[in-house]
């Protein structure tokens, strides 16, 4: 499965969905966990929703993550950047 992200530098580059899991998720504020499953949308032929595993932050629980909150993507570090903040 294809996932559209990084928009770092102003474009739009593929990764697969294999590429992405166990990449850390990082909010503005510190690190949400790391990426386990993304929901896709089978009308549209997109995914919506990664689902990550959060950290000891949040008691090792599972959230929903929007696509449209990913800021850039850190391939060498396996980082996805979101604009989103820990509460």
């Amino acid at each position: 499965m294809i996932v559209a992200a990084g928009k770092a530098m102003g474009f739009l580059r593929l990764h697969r969905l294999s590429e992405l899991q166990q990449f850390s998720i990082f909010a503005t504020n510190g690190e949400i966990g790391t990426v386990q499953e993304a929901q896709f949308d089978d009308r549209d032929w997109v995914v919506r929703y990664f689902l990550v595993r959060t950290g000891n932050w949040y008691s090792g629980r599972s959230v929903l993550i929007s696509t449209i909150d990913l800021d850039e993507i850190d391939e060498v570090a396996g980082v996805l950047h979101v604009q989103l903040a820990r509460s």
